[in-house]
């Protein structure tokens, strides 16, 4: 599901998507959502930004809150049958062509996404 879907949602609606909520990333709007829904109660695992360096006000926020961000890693698999229960993270390789390391697997029961917002041409 899109970060922004999930943030609204919750604005608009009051309506939470996930108890265990977790999002990828390439841009700092997640951690928008991220502080919405912590201040709403909800429960936010971790965030996987697949940026190695983040310096911005929002990431300092997510911190104080005690939620893992998981920097330089992307989602490599999924697991859960009919709804998704589990995440697959690896750390994205220097020259950002391949992942390393060992494989982490994350809980929980709702995935967002934000890929960014200037399109490729």
């Amino acid at each position: 599901m899109l970060s922004s879907a999930i943030k609204k949602y919750a604005d608009l609606f009051g309506v939470v998507c996930g108890q265990k909520n977790i999002f990828l990333t390439n841009n700092d709007s997640v951690y928008e959502t991220a502080i919405s829904l912590i201040q709403k109660g909800v429960k936010v695992e971790s965030i996987i930004d697949n940026r190695e360096h983040v310096d911005s006000k929002l990431v300092y926020e997510v911190e104080r809150n005690n939620i893992k961000i998981f920097k330089g890693y992307t989602i490599v698999d999924t697991y859960g049958y009919k709804r998704i229960s589990k995440v697959a993270i690896m750390q994205i390789s220097k020259d950002g062509q391949n992942v390393v390391g060992s494989k982490i697997i994350l809980s929980c029961d709702c995935l967002g996404l934000s890929g960014g917002l200037t399109p490729s041409v």
